[in-house]
C-alpha cells in the first residue's frame, strides 16, 4: 500500500479572501487516495464566512486546525500552537501564503528538518521597508520551495530576495469558469454595453 503524502497548508484565517478561497479549493481537490490534507488557519475570526467554509471542510472531511487567537494576545501563545498542530499531523510538506503565516511556518519548524517547507507569494513584495525585506531573506532560506502567481512576481522575489529562479515555480490563480458560464446571457446587454459593462453593473 502506498503511503499517502502529508501535506499542510497554513493561512492567516479562514476568509473569503483570495489567498483561503484557492487554498481551500486546493485542499478539496486533492486526490484522498494519495494525500492526507490538513488546513490551519492562524486566527479565529468568528465571521459567517469562517463557518461556511468550515462547514465545507467538515463535509469533505477535511483535517483543519483553528488557533483561537484573541485580539492582543502574543505571539509565543500562537507559535505554540501552530507546532502543537505540526507535532500532531506530521507533514512531509507545509505550505505557508506570505507575510506572517511565512514567518510563524518557519519559526515552527526551525529544528524540523524533514518537513519540506514551501510558500505562494501572491505578490512581490516590492513596498516592503528595508527591515522587513531584511526578515523575509532570512525566512526565506529555510523555505525549500516557491510558488509566484505570475512570471513578474517570480523575477522581482529572484532579483530583490536572492532566491534561485529554479527553486520558483509560476502557478498563476485559476478561476472556475463553471460559476461564470450562466451568470452572462448576451440577450441581455444593452446597445452600448460590452459582457465587462453588465458584469460592472450587476455587481453594483
Amino acid at each position: 500500500m502506498i503511503k499517502k503524502k502529508k501535506i499542510m497548508f497554513i493561512i492567516t484565517d479562514f476568509g473569503f479572501g483570495g489567498a483561503e478561497l484557492i487554498t481551500e479549493r486546493v485542499c478539496l481537490g486533492l486526490d484522498k487516495n494519495k494525500f492526507d490534507v490538513a488546513i490551519l488557519g492562524m486566527a479565529s475570526t468568528g465571521s459567517s464566512a469562517e463557518k461556511v467554509m468550515l462547514k465545507r471542510l467538515k463535509e469533505n472531511k477535511t483535517n483543519y486546525y483553528l488557533v483561537m487567537r484573541e485580539p492582543g494576545s502574543r505571539y509565543i501563545r500562537l507559535l505554540r500552537e501552530v507546532k502543537r498542530a505540526i507535532r500532531e499531523f506530521k507533514p512531509d510538506i507545509i505550505q505557508s501564503t506570505c507575510n506572517m503565516s511565512d514567518l510563524i511556518t518557519c519559526a515552527a519548524s526551525v529544528f524540523n528538518k524533514k518537513t519540506q517547507l514551501i510558500s505562494r507569494l501572491p505578490n512581490s513584495g516590492y513596498d516592503l521597508g528595508s527591515v522587513e525585506r531584511s526578515v523575509r531573506k532570512v525566512i526565506y532560506k529555510r523555505f525549500n520551495h516557491f510558488i509566484a502567481i505570475s512570471k513578474t512576481v517570480k523575477e522581482w522575489v529572484s532579483e530583490n530576495m536572492g532566491i534561485d529562479k529554479n527553486k520558483i515555480t509560476v502557478c498563476y490563480n485559476s478561476i472556475d469558469l463553471k460559476k461564470f458560464k450562466k451568470a452572462v446571457s448576451y440577450t441581455h446587454l444593452r446597445a452600448h454595453e460590452t459582457v465587462l459593462d453588465l458584469v460592472c453593473r450587476l455587481l453594483l
